[in-house]
Order: C-alpha cells, then structure tokens, then sequence
C-alpha cells in the first residue's frame, strides 16, 4: 500500500508539471504531425538510440571504477533520473539517489558510484565544452558571437573546474573532500525522503566513502585507454543530438549548413546545462529561438524547430522515463542482499 501511495504522489506532481505546459506540449504535437514524417520518425529513432548509448556511457564509467553492470541495467534508470531531476529540481542530486541505491541494492559501494556518475559528468561536458569552443570560435570569426553566449561558455567551464575538484580533492586534500561528502550525502537522503525512497546514504557514508573515493579516482587514472573509449562515447552522443537537430529542419524542408548545425547545438546543449531551470525548461526555448533569428531564420520557423527538437529530446524521453519509473522505484525499495 505504502508503495501505491509514492506512486500516486509521484504520477500527481508529473501530471501537475504536465498540466502547467500543456500549451507547449499541444503545439508540439501538432508541429511533428506537420514535418515531413521520414525526418520525424527518424529523430525519435536517433533519440531512443541516443539513450541507449548514454546508458552505455554510464556502464563503463561505473566499469573502470570496479561496478559491473551493463547497459539495459541501466537504461530504465537513466531515463527515470530525468523524471525524478525535472520534478524535484535538485542540480541532478535527486538523480545520484537512484544510481547509488541501485548500486547499493547490488552490493557495491555508495562511495564509487558517485565517483561513476561524477566520471559521467565530467567526460560528458569535457566533450560539450570542446563542441561549444569550437562552435563559438566560428561565430566570432562571422562576427556572430553574442555576449550572453561568452557567459554562458564561460559559467559551463567553471561547472567543469567544479566537478573535476572532485578529483583533485580525492588526490590532493581528503579532509576537505570528506566534509563536501557529508554534506552532499545529507542532501540526497533528504531528497530521497522527498520522493519516498530508501535513503542511499547511512549516517558515516561520508567518512567510510572517502578512502573509497580516493581509491577508485587512482584506479581511474591506470586505466587511460579506457577514458579515451569514454570520451569517443560521450562524442558520439552529441553527435547524434546534433544531427536530431539537423532532422528537424529538414522535416520542414529548410536546409541549414552543418557549421550552423554544430553551432545551434551547441546553444541548445549549453543552455540545458547551466540553466537554472531543470534541463533548461522554458530557458533553452527562448535562447534558441532568439539564436537562430540572429542567423536569419524567420521567428515562426525558429519556434518551430526548437519546439520539435524539444518534443524529441524532452519530453519524449521524460515521458518514457515515467513509464519505468514505477519499475525503478519498486526496485529501489528492494532490501538490499
């Protein structure tokens, strides 16, 4: 019973999200029933392949720090994180709780995990920032670089120089490292009390998952050619999101070069990240659209593409992550063995 009720709060504070965009998602719906369908079909292909692979990214950073799991483990959880992050905005903690307690449900230690899902992290914005330099180098070489992009690339480092502390500390100062521990630690199993699920920290995690963090950070670093393999992962999906972005328009018959293609990317992912809403809702839209006016786009056709790429890389998965949600959390109320 107790389960049926978490469940129901959860499904209301989705349907409740859900009912405040209703607008945008209608307008979504009819903009994909207007594209040329063989480009539509072919990004919401692209997407669910995407999350595969981004469930497989997941595997091998928890792989090279000694947690054997494989991807299909991984897939419902990875899509359920999204749902949990978007109605408990929390900066992605509320997401580390399903991955450490499904970790800890296997037997495997609280402490690396978090190192796993941190790995994932950084190897994924390490590539997004290479993407975002790059296609902000050939905005100022045409004379397009605005100064809310700078900003933004510039808050996207200082995200990068933040999560890499995390190693730094692990190899240079534990003392520190376990005091940003404890505190991190309390957050989650307050957010994991929130959405009604077992709390993945005991009380002197912190202290027992330092010497744990510290040494799996040292097995990281002996295993370089696997963070290579990692970081061609982690290209690859934004590869791929790039060209869902390229599907778009020509799902409308507009042609955009492929600088241009790289270039709005890059804007949408850079916005999603450092938004301060969860995964950049209402924030990525507006900066988008306003982007791809400067490039010449007309406003009704900018709103459009955004819209679509939206309804394809959001709310799709986020709908999906719903349905394995249910699943997710009756596993995570699992005793552990």
């Amino acid at each position: 019973m107790k389960k049926q009720w978490i469940l129901w709060i959860v499904s209301l504070v989705f349907v409740v999200f859900v009912f405040q965009r209703i607008a945008e998602v209608g307008s979504i719906g009819v903009i994909l029933s207007q594209g040329k369908w063989q480009w539509v079909v072919l990004a919401f292909i692209l997407q669910f392949i995407y999350y595969i692979i981004y469930a497989r990214l997941y595997q091998k950073n928890f792989d090279i720090i000694g947690i054997k799991t494989s991807w299909r483990h991984l897939f419902p959880i990875v899509l359920s994180s999204l749902v949990v992050n978007v109605i408990t905005p929390t900066a992605g903690l509320a997401g580390i709780a399903l991955f450490v307690n499904d970790a800890r449900q296997r037997g495997h230690s609280a402490g690396r995990a978090a190192v796993a899902i941190i790995l994932t992290w950084v190897t994924n914005y390490s590539v997004l920032t290479l993407i975002v330099l790059i296609g902000f180098a050939y905005l100022h070489l045409i004379g397009e670089l605005k100064r809310y992009e700078m900003v933004g690339a510039f808050v996207m480092s200082a995200l990068i120089l933040f999560l890499a502390g995390f190693f730094v500390l692990a190899a240079k100062n534990s003392r520190l490292l376990h005091k940003f521990l404890l505190w991190l630690s309390n957050f989650a199993n307050f957010i994991a009390s929130f959405i009604r699920i077992k709390q993945p920290f005991d009380s002197d995690w912190a202290e027992r998952s330092t010497d744990e963090f510290v040494s799996a950070v040292k097995n990281v670093s002996k295993k370089r050619k696997d963070l290579v393999e990692i970081l061609g992962i982690a290209l690859l999906l934004h590869l791929i999101q790039a060209t869902i972005l390229l599907c778009t328009f020509l799902a409308f018959y507009h042609f955009i070069s492929v600088e241009m293609v790289i270039v709005g990317y890059s804007i949408i992912a850079l916005f999603r990240v450092i938004s301060p809403t969860p995964e950049g809702i209402g924030v990525v839209e507006g900066v988008s659209a306003l982007f791809f006016r400067s490039l010449g786009i007309s406003g009704s056709m900018s709103a459009i593409i955004v819209l679509m790429f939206r309804g394809i890389t959001f709310w799709f998965p986020l709908i999906m992550g719903f349905l394995f949600l249910r699943r997710v959390i009756r596993e995570n109320k699992k005793p552990a063995d």
